[in-house]
């Protein structure tokens, strides 16, 4: 992370946004999620499946939120 955009996160945000659509985003979030889940699932313990499952959907609502930034 550069310093600029240590000042200034919204910079990254901003930079996310000119590289991938809104669409891009949420299709390369999904394949990463169900790699990540179909891989290890059967050794995952209850609780990483949850952690996985709800940073899944907190970085689902930050790309619903991008434009608005």
């Amino acid at each position: 992370m550069t310093n600029q955009q240590k000042e200034n996160p919204n910079l990254i945000l901003k930079e996310l946004v000119q590289d991938y659509t809104q669409s891009e985003m949420k299709e390369i979030l999904w394949m990463w999620y169900k790699s990540a889940v179909n891989a290890e699932y059967a050794t995952l313990e209850r609780e990483e499946k949850q952690l996985i499952s709800s940073l899944f959907e907190r970085l689902n609502q930050v790309i619903e939120v991008l434009p608005l930034v």
